[in-house]
């Protein structure tokens, strides 16, 4: 059976990169605060589609399972946008 996987630069570096993303200083200025906010939705999606991938092995329920992750964090970045402004 062939696994779905969702590559987009490369699951592992996202996941570091936006973890990493996350330790500097980020009450400095509003900007930095969208960043870290980004940051956390990229890294949360990536890692809850990974754990997807790798414990759903049903092809269709694992694809349902992912367009619902992408509709959620739509969601959830839409009203995150909604608080800031």
């Amino acid at each position: 059976m062939q696994q779905i996987s969702v590559n987009f630069f490369g699951m592992w570096h996202v996941v570091r990169l936006s973890a990493v993303a996350l330790i500097p200083g980020f009450l400095v200025d509003i900007e930095i605060i969208f960043l870290v906010v980004g940051f956390s939705f990229v890294h949360a999606k990536s890692g809850l589609e990974s754990i997807v991938s790798d414990y759903v092995h049903d092809r269709y329920t694992q694809l349902l399972f992912l367009i619902f992750l992408r509709v959620c964090f739509l969601k959830i970045i839409f009203c995150t946008i909604e608080f800031f402004l």
